[in-house]
Order: structure tokens, then C-alpha cells, then sequence
């Protein structure tokens, strides 16, 4: 189980790092015209689709496999969509991660048909806000006696 968590969770952060690449490249590095993506920009989008399809498999296949591991059972029994739709809704871990799939899951619809550098931007701005969801699950360092905590182990 720990070897498919680790798995979907690199193939979580690769697909969201080329993501977040592929849009800037798209976005300000490529030429444009008029706002519009020409055909270099439009070459980028084949890598656009391919990073978002990796990023989708992995933000909810890192759903999954956490959720198994967070309750120490099988994967059928994490599979169980009450078992889900509660770690989704009800704990902050959940919830960022599936921030982070739901943004996935827009970037990779709108990979398709978005041609304006506009429209990319905003992809950007999604993509690093999911991509950074779950930072924000952490515990701070800074809360009393943590240095203390780790140096005990």
C-alpha cells in the first residue's frame, strides 16, 4: 500500500509541476498574436494534455490510497464512497486534496479548448492554487515544544 500511495502522489506532484510549465510556457514564452496562441503555443498544448491527464490520475488516485493508509484497511474498503465522500468533506486533509483533484479536473477540461492567453493565466492561477492546496494541511513548527518533540525521537 505504501509503495502505490508514494506512486500516485509523484505522479500527483510531476503532472501538476508540467502543468503549471506548460501553462507558462503557453502563456508568456511562447509568441502570441493578438492574445491568441499560435502554432508554437499550440504544439505546447499536446504536453498540456498529456501533464493534466497525469495530474488528474494521480490527485485522485492520492485520494484514495491516502484514505487507505490514514485508516489502515484494504483498498476495496476505502473504495466505499461514504468512506470518501466523508474524508472529503469532513477533514482538512480531504478537503485540500480534493481542492486539488477538483482543480486537476478543470485544467484538464479546459486544456482542450482554451486558445486565449487570457484563459491561460487563469488555468495558471488554478493549477498553482491546487498544486498548493495541501501545504496548507500541515501543522506550523513554530507551536510550543515542537523542537523538543523531534529531538525526542
Amino acid at each position: 500500500m505504501n509503495l502505490l500511495t508514494t506512486t500516485f502522489k509523484f505522479l500527483n506532484l510531476i503532472g501538476g509541476f508540467a502543468v503549471v510549465g506548460s501553462l507558462l510556457s503557453m502563456a508568456f514564452l511562447v509568441i502570441n498574436k493578438d492574445g491568441f496562441l499560435t502554432t508554437s503555443g499550440e504544439k505546447l498544448r499536446g504536453l498540456l494534455k498529456l501533464s493534466s491527464v497525469v495530474w488528474v490520475i494521480g490527485a485522485f488516485g492520492t485520494i484514495i490510497f491516502t484514505l487507505a493508509q490514514i485508516l489502515g484497511t484494504t483498498l476495496s474498503d476505502a473504495l466505499d464512497l461514504t468512506v470518501i465522500r466523508s474524508f472529503v468533506t469532513q477533514i482538512s486533509l480531504g478537503k485540500y486534496l480534493a481542492f486539488q483533484a477538483l482543480m486537476a479536473a478543470v485544467v484538464f477540461i479546459f486544456s482542450f479548448a482554451t486558445k486565449k492567453i487570457e484563459s491561460l493565466v487563469i488555468l495558471l492561477a488554478l493549477s498553482i492554487a491546487g498544486l498548493v492546496a495541501p501545504v496548507f494541511e500541515s501543522h506550523a513548527a513554530s507551536s510550543g515544544s515542537h523542537s523538543l518533540g523531534g529531538t525526542c525521537l
